[in-house]
């Protein structure tokens, strides 16, 4: 009877174990930005694409990260130069969030919010947004 209670005893430990290895990957419920997002961007411009934006990691301080093409990205917000002066985007929702891919709800100033898509691969965060 031991060794029944021994396999059950090892069976169920198994199966939390698979389980909490299986959650890891899900997606985590949260009201920031996560921590790999954070930082200056700078836009890449040599690689045009209709419905994305490009950015690489640039290593610039916050007060360096103003220029035109770059994106700094905070707990709460993005804030970017577009050539025709700073666009300053609040975080409003998480909508879906997994380690590399994220969707999230942005409000810039006034203008209705919406929903951007990132994508980080290695130090190339691609960024797609749409309306509602």
């Amino acid at each position: 009877m031991n060794s029944i209670k021994q396999i059950a005893a090892a069976l169920i430990t198994n199966l939390a174990l698979a389980g909490i290895a299986h959650t890891a990957d899900l997606p985590v419920a949260t009201d920031r930005l996560p921590d790999e997002l954070l930082g200056c961007w700078k836009w890449n411009d040599t690689k045009l694409d209709k419905l994305d934006s490009i950015y690489n990691r640039n290593r610039a301080s916050s007060e360096d990260c103003k220029g035109f093409g770059n994106m700094l990205i905070s707990s709460d917000r993005y804030v970017m130069n577009n050539g025709n002066g700073e666009i300053d985007c609040r975080l409003r929702s998480v909508i879906f969030e997994r380690r590399g891919e994220y969707r999230f709800r942005f409000q810039c100033g006034d203008e209705p919010a919406f929903k951007s898509t990132m994508t980080l691969r290695d130090n190339e965060l691609t960024v797609r947004e749409t309306t509602n």
